[in-house]
């Protein structure tokens, strides 16, 4: 009896191990990911801009706010970047600002299309640079579940430059003049 008993017991705890492992609390409610290009890497040229897209899946049947915030920026200034949030996934934003306050996405949506500009100066460096972007639910306190981090990728193409120097030429005409002796 004793042996009847301490199987079913056993078969109860594991039965029961299968219901918990599946509910952890530090699950996150969001996900913030690349949108396109899916790597988030794009390759700029001096005196363009580049736009990289990300998105936020809001997992809970609940509506959200997120901030979202370029990090890094004034690194990327230092090499002759400028990086600015140009579209919220619902529209274009009027403003280079590097963080936006409150992007509200609803219950158990994706918002797609949220853009990062990314301008690389005359005067930029070239190689890869990484754009440090941070989301965070303004709805959450608990901060191992409230933030997520991701990092674009830009490649600044090399320029190569051909200087012309064209010197001016002078000529000197020496004409022969014919005088009568």
């Amino acid at each position: 009896m004793n042996a009847v008993r301490n199987i079913t017991l056993a078969t109860l705890l594991f039965a029961f191990s299968f219901f918990l492992a599946g509910a952890e609390a530090d699950d996150p409610d969001f996900e913030f990911r690349f949108d396109d290009p899916t790597d988030g890497t794009g390759d700029v040229d001096p005196k363009d801009i580049l736009d990289l897209k990300v998105e936020i899946e809001n997992l809970i049947n609940d509506p959200r706010e997120f901030e979202l915030v370029i990090t890094n920026n004034n690194d990327l200034q230092s090499n002759g970047l400028n990086a600015w949030w140009s579209n919220n996934g619902n529209s274009n934003m009027s403003s280079q600002s590097q963080q936006l306050p409150a992007v509200d996405v609803g219950d158990s949506e994706t918002l797609e299309g949220i853009t990062v500009s990314i301008e690389a100066t005359e005067n930029a460096l070239y190689g890869t640079f990484n754009v440090n972007l941070r989301c965070r639910d303004n709805d959450e306190n608990d901060p191992s579940t409230t933030e997520q981090t991701i990092q674009l990728t830009v490649n600044v193409n090399e320029i190569a430059s051909v200087e012309a120097i064209v010197r001016e030429f002078h000529s000197l005409r020496i004409e022969k003049s014919s005088t009568p002796t």
